[in-house]
């Protein structure tokens, strides 16, 4: 019985591995990634001298403050730069050209989803003369026609979330209109959260659920939902014309989470709710409120190599009755 086995196996040994070889070769070669929708940031702007002549070639370093990771791009012939897939956080921006002065451009703060304009204008001078600017870089978007609001990470930190769900804080902006039938259920991690908001129109079962730049939604339902803890922030899009938003009817949800640094933070919670502690939910009938809701968690975030590794890790536990 065992050499009639090995007979089968070797057998049919070669022609699987030939299969499985050809496979390999097929998806490496043919096979192309799908674009998701992209959550990250752009950062663009035109390198130019006193008299508004572009400076063609000029090196522009973008500089993350919580990683110190840089990222340099040389200004084209034009004097123009950009820097695409930003993630969220805090930036400066530097440009160096021979026979200008450098120029710092201080408190970048990037939002999901932006596009911000730094364009830099460079003084006559040594190139170990440093012109900096510390005004924070305005948020006005010149480049996109997309209506957005962005609830910041203090938003999240510090208001009230009765049901600790990140996709509730959508009604902040004025263009959401709440279409849940059954709030009593708006609870964590609940499916339909992004499903019944109206986000610029009626769009109610038809909005995209986005996290860090991936779809989670099927249909009109989510799949998963972040821990309020570790969202860093919320961005609401309405009439949205893109190409990578086709599944959507103009309304989208974007979240995105947070990530370590060069620093250890973290945060740990409890919110209780018990119905000793309620008020009445009818005072006709003197009923009590008797939903329980204990929600603990917490998260932490470190680097694992100096400016190069970082972790973050969330964990939230959820018992209702």
């Amino acid at each position: 019985m065992v050499k009639k086995y090995a007979r089968w196996a070797s057998r049919w040994q070669l022609p699987v591995l030939l299969t499985g070889a050809l496979l390999v070769a097929f998806i490496t070669c043919f096979v192309q990634p799908m674009a998701a929708q992209e959550s990250r940031a752009t950062i663009r702007g035109v390198v130019s001298d006193p008299t508004q002549a572009v400076v063609p070639g000029a090196k522009v370093t973008l500089h993350n403050t919580a990683t110190n990771v840089d990222r340099v791009k040389d200004a084209d012939s034009s004097g123009f730069y950009v820097f695409d897939q930003v993630t969220s956080g805090a930036y400066s921006l530097s440009v160096e050209a021979s026979g200008f002065q450098k120029f710092v451009q201080e408190n970048i703060v990037v939002q999901a989803t932006g596009d911000i304009t730094v364009n830099a204008v460079l003084a006559l001078g040594a190139t170990t003369q440093t012109v900096e600017v510390t005004a924070a870089v305005g948020q006005v978007e010149f480049n996109t026609s997309n209506m957005s609001v962005t609830v910041q990470q203090s938003y999240l930190r510090d208001l009230p979330v009765l049901a600790r769900n990140p996709f509730t804080l959508a009604m902040l902006d004025a263009g959401v209109i709440n279409d849940y039938w059954d709030v009593s259920h708006r609870l964590p991690f609940y499916m339909w959260s992004d499903g019944g908001l109206d986000i610029g129109g009626p769009t109610g079962g038809k909005n995209e659920q986005i996290i860090d730049g991936v779809r989670t939604d099927i249909a009109a339902r989510g799949t998963y939902n972040a821990t309020m803890d570790a969202v860093q922030e919320v961005v609401v899009q309405q009439n949205i014309p893109d190409a990578e938003h086709g599944f959507s009817a103009g309304g989208a949800v974007n979240i995105t989470t947070k990530s370590g640094s060069n620093d250890f933070h973290g945060t740990a919670y409890i919110m209780t709710r018990q119905p000793k502690w309620n008020a009445l939910a009818n005072r006709v009938d003197r009923s009590s409120e008797i939903v329980k809701q204990n929600i603990w968690g917490f998260t932490v975030g470190n680097p694992v190599l100096k400016n190069k590794l970082f972790n973050f890790f969330g964990w939230e536990h959820w018992y209702a009755t």
